[in-house]
């Protein structure tokens, strides 16, 4: 996902390109997201006195575990871009051009005037995804105990405790008797 700003870094301060985007972004899925579907969107470049900023509002549809089943389930994925992005060459003079100190190397232009937002949009899509997605359907939580799925399992400090209680009632039973 990378624009050639060459001509827009040459007009005036309030110039804006906008870009339709339909990019596949598979290289994106992480290690329990699969991307499903193509990125969609738009995405705005407009020249600015420090450089270029990127704004868009992008979509897509993720795989990701199920917080109830942890069987897989594909959610829409909606983001909010906005970052701004430095050039590191004069396109007129072919001079050099100091950027922010506190600038990140993922916001520099190249020296060849390519804007890459991969970066960018790796990173929001990571913040975008549901925290606890689940099925719309429903499904079954997983079982808390492996050994024996009707009975919640103990916690071994309370041992102590649960064995007083059954003391206390195998008392209280035999005084009935």
């Amino acid at each position: 996902m990378q624009f050639h700003v060459a001509q827009l870094l040459k007009e005036h301060t309030g110039a804006v390109r906008r870009f339709q985007m339909n990019e596949p972004i598979r290289q994106l899925s992480a290690e329990d997201m699969t991307i499903e579907a193509p990125l969609t969107g738009e995405v705005s470049l407009m020249r600015d006195t420090d450089g270029i900023l990127v704004t868009g509002h992008l979509e897509t549809e993720v795989s990701v575990p199920c917080a109830r089943c942890l069987e897989p389930v594909t959610v829409p994925v909606e983001m909010e871009l906005e970052e701004q992005y430095y050039p590191t060459i004069d396109v007129e003079t072919g001079h050099k051009i100091p950027v922010p100190e506190d600038a990140d190397s993922d916001t520099r232009i190249d020296s060849h005037h390519i804007l890459d937002i991969t970066e960018l949009v790796r990173q929001s899509l990571l913040l975008a995804v549901p925290l606890a997605p689940v099925h719309p359907e429903g499904c079954e939580p997983v079982p808390t105990s492996m050994d024996d799925a009707d009975e919640p399992a103990t916690d071994p400090r309370w041992a102590a405790l649960s064995a007083l209680r059954d003391k206390d009632s195998e008392t209280s039973s035999d005084k009935l008797s």
